[in-house]
């Protein structure tokens, strides 16, 4: 919990700041900012964190828990193979009836 490491409303910028440092996934419903600062192509093509990982909910909080059950084996396989790449990444998209990837 990002609470458990930086003060509570920490700005999203310094989140992902820390996440790259520390080469972690950010697991959150904000996903438009988080998208936004972890994009594979960013406006400038300058990654600006290009350690840091995400996981973004696009569905009600209250499904969450059981959307990241049945996706959790996926995600896990998908997090191996990226770790395979120069791109290490893992970029993902839980929505309420599917899970996107990139």
């Amino acid at each position: 919990m990002v609470v458990d490491e930086l003060a509570p409303k920490t700005p999203d910028p310094i989140i992902v700041k820390f996440a790259d440092a520390h080469g972690l996934i950010c697991v959150t419903w904000n996903r438009r900012h988080f998208r936004s600062l972890t994009s594979r192509r960013p406006p400038n093509n300058q990654l600006r964190c290009p350690n840091a990982g995400m996981i973004a909910f696009e569905c009600p909080e209250s499904r969450g828990a059981d959307r990241l059950k049945k996706c959790h084996d996926l995600i896990i396989f998908e997090h191996g193979q990226r770790q395979t790449l120069r791109d290490k990444r893992l970029i993902v998209e839980v929505h309420a009836e599917y899970l996107k990837i990139w």
